[in-house]
């Protein structure tokens, strides 16, 4: 078994490189030179989306994307992180973005991709981008052997203003001590960051390019993030309809009004719970952990809302940490835990996996 072993700085030979600058030939330090193997025209994916970014006079950062809701682009948390402006570009249509997060993302730039985190980011579109259909999203993991279409904008080494697919077949990136990503021979280039994995023969996008280096790449799964993703899309605007005809997102299962003390709380199951708050008025959620186990809890909103959380005990539940957007917990002895959510009037989505 092979592993790639990173601790402060890379101890290997292989160097997972991240965007391209528009004015480099998308080759860095340390990478292959591969191209996008045969260098198809991705005209299958009218989804697939290229993504300049911070771009100025003399110059910006380049890299590949999906459109996945008519207000959400998918790319890469590296391509998220540190930068300010996004112009997204989907067939014929463009358009300039200022806003965007990443799930767990949070390098200060660094072109090494970080085994222990996602490299998930989402861009979002004040004016909607409207296709006759948007992809669906992994749920599930593939399996070791399964084909993939990776689809970019570098051609043989030259940043373009199209998009590239070429097939691979994958395996668990945990081989290569990437635990959230999948690892296969390397088709992609510096650029291609970002860009759509879809199961070969489908639009069911299963990850994002990470990174190559070393005659392989790693892809960042999309299936772990999921109910994350599915949350940003219904903060922004909703779903559009999928390939499947479907649609991207479930109906979100809406909080039971009135929930605003603990002992009328709704039950807050995994996955995405939809609410609302008025200018007075606060929400309380209530779930169970078992010992040993390990949850987290995010909210998702367009306002000022936030969470607190706590324990319950005798029948009620004062939260003992607050002002939360995200939590991470692991279960000693089995619970009953309490989430209070607070700000002014907004809609909110709260995921809990």
């Amino acid at each position: 078994m092979r592993h790639v072993r990173i601790a402060t700085a890379l101890v290997s030979t292989v160097l997972f490189l991240g965007c391209a600058g528009s004015g480099d030939d998308g080759e860095s330090t340390g990478s292959t030179s591969q191209l996008i193997v045969g260098g198809k025209v991705a005209t299958m994916y009218p989804e697939a989306a290229y993504l300049d970014i911070d771009f100025t006079s003399s110059g910006g950062v380049v890299c590949s994307a999906a459109l996945i809701a008519p207000k959400v682009v998918l790319t890469a948390g590296h391509c998220v992180d540190t930068h300010a402006k996004w112009t997204v570009h989907v067939g014929t249509e463009s358009r300039t973005s200022t806003s965007a997060t990443t799930y767990d993302w949070n390098e200060r730039g660094s072109t090494t991709v970080n085994p222990a985190h996602h490299d998930i980011g989402l861009v979002f579109l004040d004016t909607a981008i409207t296709i006759a259909t948007y992809p669906t999203l992994a749920a599930s993991p593939l399996s070791d052997g399964s084909k993939v279409t990776n689809v970019g904008r570098i051609n043989n080494g030259t940043i373009t203003n199209q998009l590239y697919m070429a097939d691979t077949s994958v395996s668990a990136g945990s081989t290569v001590g990437y635990p959230f990503d999948y690892a296969s021979s390397d088709v992609i280039q510096p650029g291609d960051s970002g860009g759509p994995d879809f199961a070969s023969g489908t639009h069911n996008l299963v990850s994002v390019n990470s990174g190559a280096g070393g005659n392989t790449e790693v892809l960042a799964r999309v299936d772990l993030v999921r109910d994350w993703i599915l949350a940003q899309i219904n903060a922004h605007g909703g779903a559009g309809s999928s390939a499947s005809g479907s649609g991207t997102v479930a109906a979100c299962p809406v909080d039971a009004e009135p929930n605003d003390t603990f002992a009328g709380a709704s039950a807050l199951p995994t996955g995405s719970s939809c609410g609302a708050l008025t200018a007075s008025n606060e929400d309380w959620f209530t779930f169970s952990a078992a010992a040993g186990s390990t949850f987290s809890v995010a909210i998702v909103t367009n306002g000022d809302g936030v969470f607190a959380l706590g324990q319950a005990s005798g029948g009620s539940c004062t939260p003992s940490v607050t002002g939360l957007k995200l939590f991470s917990g692991n279960v000693k002895n089995a619970a009953t835990y309490c989430v209070r959510v607070t700000g002014s009037a907004q809609s909110y989505t709260l995921t809990r996996n």
